[in-house]
């Protein structure tokens, strides 16, 4: 040890952590506790001189220290010191955690395993209150995956059961457990999984590809003779992505040919049928323009539902759209006929907002990936972003990147990036609705934004380099947990979050951890 501690202050650290972790995906209330009680405790406990000389003598702290630099020192060309104060009060525990890591009293092993423990404990209650939710709340939550993470974010939510597994695959192949504690993980890893599965997070699902190359590694490196066993199935795994994915696009583009001479006229009341071939608009292969006559819809549609047909649905769409998807998703003609063969389930649905069937099917995956597809398709065809996460990001991103361009070496500044964004979106005349405009949901890009192309690139090199100075990546378990929270910063503003900075508080800043009397760090998990 660098300086003497008292027992009464490690306890504290232990209780802090503890409480963190059972609540990182329970309660933002714990989290805030967590953060607030370890700050706390960090100033007060003293020992500044032994302290600074810590930090002093770790290399890796002095990049890491850039990160909190550049956001104080893109204070001085803010004006909106509101929000810059709101985004430093939520960034103080990222800031300040490594510090504290690379200070506090090292924990014992058996006491990295009890907050693991403690970790895992969390994970299991908030996924079975998900299950909870999917059982009695089916078709809601079929049509709206957050409503199964009621607590935080359920992409954050993704991200912490990933990590989950994660250490469960490690401790399986790294500690000498009985069968029973085995089994009893391994069947932990696999209710965590099917709840990444139904969270139906793009960024979980990268996560439990990453939890299968992990358990690949650890399989060859224990038994060399399987490498090509771990190789073999790791190609087996990408190639029947690959055919599901393009099985999943045929399906999507397998569409009939018509000609007007080919489609009936009229609808079996005399009425006339609306047949638009120019439209290129597509529901599992079937057009929606074709068999259309909205005389019907209405006048039957309002016959089975209190919700007008030129209203909106509960997700603020209009409804004689969503009506028209639904029915084509089934290859129903758009007619009197059609609207009498859907259930009364299926009117509430479309009530709700669901424009296809499959979506209330509970496969999640395929209707995971149908979402994409169609999403892609539609911006191919130059339709609305609204309402649609991965377009809507693609015109975040536009937007971000014009910005930069206009203000690249200075940045926006800290406060002002959400006030740049709002003007940008006015001059580019986006199609975005006014509900829609946010910021980048890019952390990079986010970063580069506000602090300008040297201030961005300050910021990457604090994240990158302290691992690659600490050889962190030389650990299977810190790499896959790094590289998970890399992915999440893709499409979303990770650390601008209480939860973002929870997780990385929790798994980056281990690497900054100091030796314990068992000559093993914090982050024993990472050096077991």
């Amino acid at each position: 040890m660098l300086y003497k501690i008292t027992r009464y202050s490690n306890s504290v650290y232990y209780f802090l952590f503890a409480v963190g972790l059972f609540g990182a995906v329970l309660s933002p209330f714990l989290g805030f506790m967590f953060q607030v009680g370890c700050l706390v405790l960090f100033f007060v406990e003293g020992n500044y001189k032994q302290r600074a000389s810590i930090i002093f003598q770790n290399k890796a702290l002095w990049w890491f220290v850039l990160l909190p630099l550049v956001h104080l020192l893109f204070l001085l060309n803010t004006t909106n010191f509101d929000y810059a104060l709101r985004d430093l009060r939520v960034k103080i525990p990222l800031f300040i955690f490594p510090f504290i890591v690379a200070t506090m009293p090292a924990f014992s092993t058996k006491q990295i395993k009890n907050l693991t423990a403690f970790f895992l404990a969390g994970l299991l209650l908030a996924s079975l209150n998900s299950f909870r939710i999917l059982t009695f709340n089916l078709n809601q939550a079929l049509i709206d995956a957050k409503l199964l993470s009621p607590f935080i974010s359920h992409i954050r939510y993704s991200l912490f059961l990933c990590a989950g597994i994660f250490l469960i695959i490690y401790a399986n192949f790294n500690f000498k457990l009985n069968k029973k504690t085995s089994y009893t993980l391994w069947g932990l890893a696999l209710l965590f999984a099917l709840t990444v599965l139904i969270v139906r997070s793009l960024t979980g699902y990268a996560g439990l590809l990453l939890a299968v190359v992990l358990t690949l590694y650890f399989i060859s490196k224990k038994n060399s003779k399987l490498i090509w066993f771990s190789l073999a199935v790791a190609f087996l795994l990408l190639a029947m992505s690959a055919f599901f994915l393009y099985v999943e696009l045929k399906s999507f583009y397998n569409t009939k040919i018509f000609t007007h001479d080919s489609l009936p006229s009229a609808t079996i009341n005399g009425n006339l049928y609306k047949h638009d071939l120019t439209q290129t608009f597509i529901e599992n292969g079937n057009f929606v323009y074709l068999f259309l006559c909205e005389k019907e819809l209405e006048s039957q549609w309002n016959k089975r539902s209190k919700q007008p047909f030129f209203g909106t649905d509960k997700g603020s769409n209009e409804l004689r759209y969503t009506l028209m998807r639904y029915l084509t998703s089934k290859n129903l003609t758009k007619d009197s006929v059609g609207v009498w063969q859907l259930n009364s389930q299926e009117i509430t649905d479309i009530e709700n907002g669901v424009p296809n069937y499959i979506y209330t099917q509970g496969n999640f995956l395929k209707s995971t990936v149908y979402k994409v597809i169609w999403q892609f398709d539609r911006l191919v065809h130059n339709d609305s972003p609204n309402g649609h996460s991965i377009t809507q990001r693609l015109e975040h991103w536009k937007t971000g990147i014009h910005i930069l361009q206009n203000n690249l070496w200075a940045g926006t500044g800290l406060g002002d990036i959400n006030d740049a964004f709002k003007i940008q979106y006015e001059i580019d005349n986006s199609p975005l609705t006014e509900a829609n405009r946010h910021r980048a949901h890019n952390q990079w890009l986010t970063f580069f934004v506000s602090f300008g192309f040297l201030g961005g690139l300050l910021c990457v090199l604090a994240i990158l380099i302290p691992p690659f100075l600490l050889a962190s990546f030389r650990n299977p378990l810190f790499t896959v947990l790094f590289v998970l929270f890399i992915i999440s910063t893709i499409n979303e503003d990770t650390i601008e979050t209480q939860a973002g900075v929870l997780y990385f508080s929790f798994f980056y800043s281990l690497i900054f951890a100091q030796k314990n009397s068992d000559g093993k760090t914090v982050s024993s998990y990472y050096n077991l």
